[in-house]
């Protein structure tokens, strides 16, 4: 396993709001959501979105599942943390960004799908 060595310029980037994007909308362009836990909400190609990010749900995103961790109120939902945000419209948040000219680094604290704005 190699190990990524960042350049000093690249390490306390500020974390940006919105969508930060990599790559050109005219050929192919990943959209991050930095209000959404920098998970991917957007996928252009030639100009044609093919991402749908109408909920968190829906985003491209890390997503972490155990059925024999019950969580949620009911006891029905598992341990579920999740990139984008939960199932209630809390958004996870962005804790480290930096970028490359073409490379992007996010390090997100997840939050359990199932739950109300909880943290995993």
């Amino acid at each position: 396993m190699g190990v990524l060595i960042v350049p000093e310029q690249y390490l306390w980037q500020s974390i940006p709001s919105g969508y930060h994007y990599l790559g050109s909308a005219d050929r192919i362009a990943l959209g991050f959501n930095m209000t959404g836990g920098g998970a991917l909400g957007s996928v252009q190609y030639q100009g044609m979105e093919l991402a749908d990010d109408s909920d968190y749900g829906r985003y491209i995103q890390l997503s972490l599942y155990d059925a024999n961790q019950l969580t949620s109120p009911l006891g029905i939902l598992g341990w579920n943390p999740v990139q984008a945000g939960d199932r209630h419209g809390f958004p996870a948040k962005v804790l480290a960004f930096y970028r490359a000219s073409t490379s992007v680094y996010i390090r997100s604290q997840g939050i359990e799908w199932g739950m109300n704005n909880t943290t995993s």
